[in-house]
Parts: C-alpha cells; sequence; structure tokens
C-alpha cells in the first residue's frame, strides 16, 4: 500500500467513477480516485507489483504508456511516471508477476521471448531487469499466476500440459533454477487462475476444475507444504471460476471470480483457513467490467478480479 493507503488499480478499464483512466488508477484510503495520477497504458493491464523501493511493476497487453514504448511490462515510479532505466521488452501478454526474497521478480504470461531471450510462459527477472539465464522452465502453455516461495521454489498455474517436456497439468511446483519439483503430484483436471500462501506454507489455489487427481474439489483447494493435497481443507458447493484469491486478515482470504455459491453469494467471498465461507463481507458486483485475475494493492496483495468493478473492503 502507498502512503496514505492508496491503492493502484489494473485492468481493462476505461473510467473509474466516470473519470477517465486507461487501465491503470489509483485510489486512496476512502475509494476517492488520485487525480494526479495517470500512467494511461495503451492496453489491458493484467498485473501490478509493488517493489520495496516504492516503485511499481506493472505487467499487461500494453505497448505504450504515453511518452514511449513499453512492451508488456514496465516499472513506474511511485508517482506513476516511468522508469526510463527500464526497458526490457515481451512479446506477448504478461499476466502476473512476484517478487523473490532476493529481489529477482518472476513473471508469467503467454510470451515466448522475453528482453531478447527465449523463454516460454515463466521468466524471472535480475533486480537490474535482464533475464535470469539461470533459471528456465519451459511450460508448453499459457501460465496464468505465479506465486514465489521464501525457499527459493516457485509455484505456477496455468492451462499447460507439461513443463519442459515432463507431464504436469495445469499446477507445478519449480525448484530455483526453474526445474520441475516432483514432489508435488496431485493436479487439478482443469486450469488454476490464482493461488496464495499461508503464513504455515501451504498453499491454496482457485480456478476452474473440479478435481485435483481422484479427489472432488470445486474450484477451490489447498496444498501441503511438502506438495500433497491436503484433506482437510473441506470441498465447498463454488459453482464458477475462482480467478483470484489474497490474504485478507489472520487467517483470512479474499477470492473473486465468476462463481455463484449456494448462499447466493456472487463473485466475491471470504473464508478462513479451513474454508468456511462467510457471504457479508463484501456487496456484490456492481457492473460486469472484467479486471485482471491478479489486480493487486501496491503492498503485492490481490484486490479483485473476475466479472466486477474494483472494490474495497
Amino acid at each position: 500500500m502507498q502512503a496514505g493507503g492508496a491503492i493502484v488499480l489494473g485492468g481493462s478499464f476505461v473510467a473509474v467513477d466516470g473519470v477517465p483512466r486507461n487501465h491503470l488508477a489509483r485510489v486512496n484510503a476512502a475509494g476517492v480516485l488520485d487525480s494526479s495520477y495517470n500512467p494511461a497504458p495503451n492496453a489491458r493491464v493484467w498485473s501490478v507489483l509493488a517493489l520495496p523501493n516504492g516503485q511499481l511493476m506493472v505487467g499487461g497487453e500494453f505497448t505504450v504508456i504515453p511518452g514511449s514504448a513499453h512492451n508488456r511490462v514496465a516499472r513506474l515510479n511511485s508517482s506513476g511516471a516511468q522508469d526510463p532505466g527500464f526497458g526490457i521488452s515481451v512479446n506477448n501478454a504478461v499476466t502476473d508477476m512476484a517478487l523473490q526474497a532476493d529481489g529477482k521478480i518472476l513473471v508469467s504470461g503467454n510470451f515466448s521471448s522475453i528482453g531478447g531471450v527465449a523463454r516460454t510462459a515463466v521468466a524471472r527477472l535480475n533486480a537490474n531487469a535482464t533475464v535470469d539465464l539461470g533459471f528456465e522452465a519451459m511450460p508448453n502453455n499459457l501460465v496464468w499466476h505465479v506465486l514465489a516461495q521464501a525457499d527459493g521454489k516457485v509455484w505456477i498455474g496455468g492451462i499447460f500440459t507439461t513443463v519442459d517436456g515432463a507431464s504436469a497439468a495445469n499446477l507445478a511446483r519449480l525448484k530455483p533454477d526453474g526445474s520441475l519439483d516432483n514432489t508435488l503430484n496431485a493436479r487439478p483436471n482443469n486450469s488454476v487462475s490464482a493461488m496464495a500462501q499461508q503464513a504455515d506454507g501451504r498453499v491454496i489455489v482457485g480456478g476452474d476444475f473440479t478435481a485435483i487427481a481422484s479427489t472432488t474439489r470445486n474450484h477451490l483447494a489447498r496444498y501441503q507444504v511438502i506438495g500433497a493435497l491436503d484433506q482437510t481443507f473441506a470441498n465447498r458447493p463454488i459453482t464458477g471460476n475462482v480467478l483470484a484469491l489474497a490474504q485478507h486478515a489472520a487467517g483470512q482470504f479474499v477470492m473473486g471470480g465468476t462463481f455463484t455459491m449456494s448462499m447466493d453469494l456472487h463473485a466475491i467471498a471470504w473464508f478462513v483457513s479451513l474454508a468456511a465461507i462467510r457471504s457479508t463481507r463484501f456487496s456484490r458486483p456492481m457492473q460486469t467490467k472484467r479486471c485482471a485475475p491478479s489486480c493487486r494493492n501496491t503492498m503485492g496483495s490481490t484486490w479483485s478480479a473476475a466479472t466486477f468493478k474494483p472494490w474495497m473492503a
């Protein structure tokens, strides 16, 4: 979160509260649009990532931020001005980014080249914005979401079926060099769009799946630290895609998506660590304007997703 509790929103919108804003905007802690912040990329922003120095990384489908070319990824100062020292180019959409403990940045998407280096769907950047040649994973299709573990391992979720030629459908954990970690072997039967890690290291995943291996799990599941499915995390009657997950408070998470549930909750829900769904925390979506699966606040937490207007808790 930026100074004063400001929140940066990214997506496919062209206005916020009736004020023109192309794909990127900032609101203050009260939800009021910041009139001084208007980077205006020319296409969708899928991901916003906070850096420790107050700068922001933004990734998406854009090719221009007024004043210069930025192919799908850019670095902005806290004012929204472009950082002229960042000039890496990506040849297709960037859908998510994550900051590692060592300051390196993981990037996922639908690309096959980044910074002139062949990398399919996931790559790692050094702090100086060069491609880390010591990390290579090569999934065979789009990676929607990337998550960094404290020990250097990396989770990826998407619609791929292999990683570097090895079978690994929709979800994989990678070693620090990008090679496949085979300790995770219970995989979803359809796409993974979102992930969030608990303080104890367990990972919650959301997506369009209905089973993990042979176990029924409707769009939401949790994995143990060792990579096995957590059987204590109960299946829930979720009837649509979960597109975003974020830690909200101690032991609680927020999820967003296209789902409905038996308690007549639509698009946004919150739950405690045992998946006890609560239905009164947030209001329903106010419009069907798609926001990115990983719209983030500047602390790196997901704030909104799926088919609803950007919201605040």
